[in-house]
């Protein structure tokens, strides 16, 4: 058209300008990148659940070790009491009696009949954990 002033630019006429919703200097997507978000948001997905799994398995083994150290603590008691004569019985068939109500495996017992103390050692299964949580205690009056 006849201004007289020059255009900045490549002559758009009607229908020829940018597209609605894309601006200038934007490339449309080509082929290559279509469903890369998909790949992306499955990526994540995976990533997210692996990392719920190892969150599972830690806190499995923590229970796992609270139990056996719980076992391992009510089981030296018992067998100290029976080491002092307040109740009847061998103190290592005590112990793991009282492991056994508790869910774990008595798998060392220690017992000192001078200073009347008993060490237990006891094992619990982890669940999906391949290792055993285990626990160790000492009772009997203080050293």
């Amino acid at each position: 058209m006849g201004t007289g002033l020059p255009r900045k630019g490549p002559e758009e006429g009607p229908g020829e300008g940018p597209r609605e919703g894309q601006r200038k200097g934007q490339r449309k997507a080509g082929k290559e990148e279509r469903g890369s978000g998909t790949v992306l948001v499955l990526g994540t997905g995976v990533l997210l659940l692996v990392l719920f799994g190892a969150v599972l398995l830690l806190l499995q083994s923590a229970v796992a070790a609270n139990r056996a150290a719980t076992a391992a603590d009510l089981s030296a008691l018992a067998a100290a009491d029976t080491v002092r004569g307040l109740r009847q019985g061998d103190a290592c068939a005590v112990a793991g009696e009282v492991a056994a109500r508790n869910g774990a495996a008595l798998t060392g017992c220690a017992v000192n009949p001078g200073d009347h103390t008993v060490q237990v050692n006891t094992q619990v299964a982890a669940g999906l954990v391949p290792w055993p949580a285990t626990g160790r205690a000492r009772a009997g009056p203080p050293p």
